[in-house]
């Protein structure tokens, strides 16, 4: 679930997101709630198969194997694309603005 505000989603609603490896690639489809708006679908760029989403505590440190969850965020979350069984790249780190250890 998240708040809209970035193309292709609008920040007139919330929105229920999934992400899903299928034959053709990622997929991620939002659905509107609340408002009657048709649901996106995004296709990843061609070739890319999936992703991971690790929890960062800091950038330094990289991913976590535990995180003690709610109420707690994240310093960070590090996000790995994936074609078929590689990284495509190195992980993006995006660091959240209220996430822990500010």
């Amino acid at each position: 679930m998240t708040a809209g505000g970035l193309a292709p989603l609008t920040p007139d609603a919330d929105w229920d997101v999934t992400l899903e490896s299928t034959a053709d690639g990622l997929v991620m489809r939002a659905v509107p709630i609340g408002v009657d708006a048709p649901p996106r679908l995004v296709r990843a760029p061609p070739g890319l198969s999936g992703l991971d989403v690790a929890v960062v505590a800091s950038p330094e440190q990289g991913p976590l194997d535990e995180w003690p969850g709610y109420p707690f965020l994240p310093r960070a979350i590090a996000v790995t694309y994936w074609r078929g069984d590689a990284p495509a790249g190195p992980a993006a780190v995006l660091m959240l603005p209220q996430g822990l250890g500010q």
